[in-house]
């Protein structure tokens, strides 16, 4: 790469080198899940999975192949086991590309640092097995919707709009832009999503 530009555009090598320099860094306070195979936290629905939630009375609707048949002959009311399903979760990633990042110190751009940033959040999440997406924000009003996938092409993906939609000099950040880019990242994340800004 020409040493004159390294600081001013990011490119696609920088971005994936990033994934070596991942540490013992958690995105959240989860405690990880032993099997990965449907998700890796815990979630907020109750549902058919592994995970013990309570056992509380039989309503109206509930899942009759829940009843726990043991708690129900011993106290003669049907009773039913509840259990918490393990889930992906979707990290979303805001990153500012407006033209007020088109500009830094001796080193480096601050677009570029916000790109390496997010590039780093977006390894990180990866290697906790959550679904990535993100919305790249820019004062063009072409703001790059990317919704949550898992793996290592969705994390490619991020990585290379990243490099596609750098900020240039031209334009300039309208009053309300960032609000509008914050309501959109509000329409497409859910709740249980971790947003990084």
């Amino acid at each position: 790469m020409n040493t004159k530009t390294s600081g001013v555009q990011v490119s696609l090598a920088e971005l994936v080198r990033l994934r070596s320099q991942l540490f013992k860094t958690k995105l959240s306070n989860h405690k990880k899940v032993k099997t990965t195979t449907v998700g890796g936290y815990p979630s907020f629905f109750h549902g058919r999975g592994m995970d013990f939630l309570e056992l509380r009375h039989y309503q109206p609707g509930d899942d009759i192949r829940a009843i726990n048949w043991r708690v129900t002959a011993r106290t003669g009311k049907t009773h039913i086991k509840l259990f918490r399903e393990e889930r992906e979760r979707p990290v979303f990633l805001l990153v500012d590309y407006g033209p007020q990042m088109f500009f830094g110190t001796q080193v480096k751009f601050k677009s570029v640092v916000a790109a390496y940033v997010a590039a780093w959040l977006a390894w990180t999440a990866n290697a906790y097995g959550d679904r990535v997406g993100g919305l790249i924000f820019s004062a063009a009003e072409k703001h790059k919707k990317l919704a949550p996938a898992s793996g290592q092409r969705a994390v490619s993906r991020l990585l290379k709009a990243l490099v596609d939609n750098q900020p240039t000099q031209e334009g300039y950040l309208q009053k309300g832009q960032f609000s509008s880019a914050l309501v959109q990242l509000q329409k497409m994340a859910y709740p249980g999503s971790l947003i990084c800004t």
